[in-house]
């Protein structure tokens, strides 16, 4: 177990606990030997999901050192703070000049309204100071993501699968909505794939109403046309990002949460916005005007590959960092 001390203590690039824990799960420790070195230490002030991160080349062996309020958030928050050391390893590797000193970093699903400015996050919530970044798992590396299928070969399917995230009130929260009004619509598919973070009732209402639906891979997202995505317990992460290099149309049902790059996003450019009383009218127009639907599938292909490439991103994140 880790020990808190006042200097840095280096972290074994397989996990927090050790070796060990490696050592019991095989299928992972391929991936383990690919972790950027890091050092981290523990303060007591910071919040639960805020981190504290420094980087300089000639210091700490050229760590990158990240700051806790407790040991628990390691493990906690292990897959967003390994893939953000593993990028700025990445970065440092061709960029003699990368430094930063104590930087906050929220590895929370987003921010409200009341985060200071000098707080970098991955989401946040209209009206918040905080500077946005982008979020790990648009960074992480995704070498099996294949060729967009042709749109001739799609079905005509609005399609959505996701967790039940988000509010626990069942009729305020925006995904148990979609899934709802997509019943209305012909060949529609989405469905709760997975029941999270509610109680029995809610889940109980979930099957009584038939919203429930077996969790598929992504791969499955290439078949259809019409790919929606809607908040959760923030943004939807990198269901934009998928949904175009899918070369479908993502329409973006009452997505509220703001990502650093939001502003690209033109409702009928390059995706289409709908709610619980829009969503079957904008189905049904996109279903009468195919060019028009091809059309703002592929401004979303160029989007997720211009925009949202890896390195244009790793770039956004060095200045975010270097400028704090």
């Amino acid at each position: 177990m880790i020990v808190a001390t006042d200097a840095p203590k280096a972290v074994s690039r397989w996990h927090p606990e050790g070796p060990a824990f490696w050592l019991t799960r095989p299928r992972r420790t391929l991936r383990a030997f690919t972790h950027a070195p890091a050092a981290i230490r523990f303060d007591p002030s910071l919040p639960p999901s805020v981190t504290r991160w420094t980087f300089a080349h000639q210091a700490h062996d050229g760590r990158v050192v990240v700051a806790f309020n407790e040991p628990a958030s390691v493990g906690r928050l292990l897959i967003r703070w390994r893939l953000l050391a593993d990028v700025i390893r990445h970065l440092a590797r061709s960029d003699r000049s990368l430094s930063f000193h104590d930087v906050l970093i929220d590895l929370g699903d987003g921010v409200g309204t009341d985060a200071p400015p000098d707080l970098l996050a991955f989401a946040r919530r209209p009206g918040s100071r905080a500077r946005l970044i982008p979020n790990p798992y648009l960074l992480r590396p995704r070498p099996w993501l294949g060729p967009a299928m042709p749109w001739s070969f799609k079905t005509d399917t609005a399609y959505f699968r996701g967790a039940s995230t988000g509010s626990t009130d069942f009729d305020a929260n925006a995904r148990v909505a979609l899934c709802r009004v997509a019943k209305t619509i012909p060949t529609a598919d989405c469905r709760v794939s997975r029941i999270k973070q509610v109680d029995a009732q809610f889940a109980a209402r979930l099957e009584e109403e038939g919203l429930v639906g077996w969790r598929l891979p992504i791969w499955v997202m290439n078949r259809h046309r019409f790919l929606v995505e809607a908040d959760g317990n923030s943004s939807s992460w990198d269901r934009y990002m998928l949904i175009g290099s899918f070369g479908g149309v993502p329409i973006r049902f009452e997505c509220e949460w703001e990502e650093c790059w939001h502003g690209l996003l033109v409702d009928g450019t390059n995706c289409v916005t709908a709610d619980r009383r829009s969503l079957p009218e904008v189905v049904d127009r996109l279903r009468s005007r195919p060019l028009e639907a091809v059309a703002i599938a592929e401004a979303a292909s160029r989007t997720a590959r211009e925009s949202l490439s890896r390195r244009h991103l790793q770039r956004q994140l060095r200045d975010a960092l270097m400028a704090t």
